[in-house]
């Protein structure tokens, strides 16, 4: 991910905090590397009920529009 330092830091701080408010009893977070890519992927799971999928466009849009989280009201600012 490439962007601002302040907008990568509330993502990467948003995602073990979703998934620990919508777990039931169990949080997986597992970071993969690719150093001949130079790519790393941050991966964060629970054992919750999953979004729905109506819901899913709803919770990425103002990442992708750019929005700020003030701009975006609760959504979340990155989930995908």
């Amino acid at each position: 991910m490439t962007g601002h330092p302040g907008v990568i830091t509330r993502v990467l701080a948003s995602l073990p905090d979703n998934a620990e408010r919508h777990a039931a009893t169990t949080i997986t977070v597992t970071l993969t590397t690719d150093h001949d890519h130079r790519q790393a992927a941050l991966d964060v799971a629970n054992d919750g009920s999953p979004i729905p999928p109506g819901h899913r466009e709803t919770i990425t849009r103002a990442a992708r529009h750019g929005k700020t989280q003030a701009q975006a009201g609760e959504t979340a600012t990155a989930l995908r």
